[in-house]
């Protein structure tokens, strides 16, 4: 295959936020994500050298990567762009040559919006425009679900990177995680606006407690496909199914399955308030998910209980939840716009006084996903 012969180009990677659906991707179900307003911008230069050197001003370094020699190791960070290469190389093999990369970012690290499906579906739009690689989107989505899986230690579902890069501007995805199809549904909020409130408190989905989540469904699902193998998903199984192997199934994992079947639930019938603008009905939706992650999922955290719990006593609040993988990270609120102002102090006065901590308000706007902003 021919190479590009573009020398340098720069790309825009959004951050993600999630409506409502989560921890539901990699069961088969709905969840209604979307990029936002908040990037990782990354610039690359092409050479003929088998290595890379990769600048980030987030942690003030530079690290060089040996293209014959991608395998997972210390600074963790630089294990997502070390698996894209290494996928990428897999599909088209003797074509990516030396680059060098700088990394720029507002996003949060640790707030749950995506800042390593960001990066990973950057380096991948980056590198396959820089050297004429032609791989397909919906193929690059995968590659770096898969990229995260094998060099993170993360085993994420696709939401992440489906919607950092397939994400259009004022629209949410419903995207259904068992054929990767999506529908756009208008983001109409009216009077009132989504605003993040991040906890500070980081979590680290690469360590067990993300990937046990995982395993808890796969072993009910395996369960009941033992009697009834049609299910090919867990939320393909109705409530009720469910309930009737409860005398067969681990408590623990009967509570997480149970939340994934009742959040897709909630996902599907968020879709519906939208279309009907039923704010109250999406505010409800939003705390019951809320309520599901900490008390059935258990991914929640004191911090987060708090936020949630304090938002929803706010007048001008319609809903709140946790959201992203758990155990930190931010809560996501429907706000109503003229009380924006006072909640925002209301809620760093009363987090500050609870846990000595500042949180930071994060105000989004649902933006495109990856794009190219200049070519060389």
């Amino acid at each position: 295959m021919q190479q590009s012969n573009r020398k340098s180009l720069t790309v825009l990677a959004p951050g993600r936020m999630n409506l409502i659906g989560e921890h539901i991707d990699y069961n088969g179900g709905f969840v209604l994500p979307a990029a936002i307003d908040k990037f990782i911008k990354i610039r690359f230069e092409r050479h003929q050298q088998n290595h890379c050197i990769i600048h980030s001003d987030r942690v003030k370094t530079s690290e060089k990567i040996d293209l014959k020699q991608l395998k997972a190791s210390k600074p963790a960070w630089l294990n997502y762009i070390k698996g894209v290469v290494y996928h990428l190389n897999l599909r088209r093999p003797n074509q990516i040559s030396g680059f060098d990369a700088w990394i720029e970012s507002n996003l949060p690290i640790g707030a749950g919006i995506s800042s390593s499906a960001a990066l990973e579906c950057g380096i991948a739009v980056g590198l396959n425009e820089l050297f004429g690689l032609k791989i397909p989107k919906s193929e690059l989505i995968e590659l770096c679900m898969q990229a995260e899986h094998e060099f993170a230690g993360t085993l994420c579902g696709i939401m992440d990177q489906f919607s950092v890069m397939m994400g259009q501007q004022d629209h949410l995805l419903q995207l259904d995680c068992k054929t990767n199809k999506h529908r756009l549904i208008p983001a109409q909020f009216g009077p009132w606006q989504l605003i993040l409130l991040h906890s500070k408190v980081q979590h680290q989905l690469a360590e067990s407690a993300y990937n046990d989540r995982r395993r808890s469904c796969e072993q009910v699902l395996n369960t009941i496909q033992k009697s009834i193998p049609k299910y090919q998903y867990l939320c393909e199984i109705p409530i009720e199914v469910l309930t009737n192997f409860k005398t067969k199934i681990n408590p623990q994992d009967f509570k997480r399955a149970t939340f994934a079947i009742e959040e897709n639930a909630r996902t599907l019938a968020v879709v519906e308030h939208l279309h009907h603008l039923n704010f109250e009905a999406i505010g409800a939706c939003m705390l019951q998910s809320h309520r599901g992650l900490q008390h059935q999922y258990e991914v929640s955290c004191s911090e987060l209980d708090f936020l949630v719990d304090t938002a929803c006593q706010f007048e001008g609040v319609l809903g709140a939840r946790m959201m992203g993988g758990g155990f930190g990270g931010c809560s996501l609120n429907l706000v109503h716009k003229e009380r924006k102002k006072a909640f925002i102090e209301h809620m760093h006065t009363q987090y500050f006084l609870h846990f000595n901590r500042s949180l930071e308000p994060i105000e989004i706007s649902i933006s495109d996903g990856v794009k190219t902003i200049k070519n060389g």
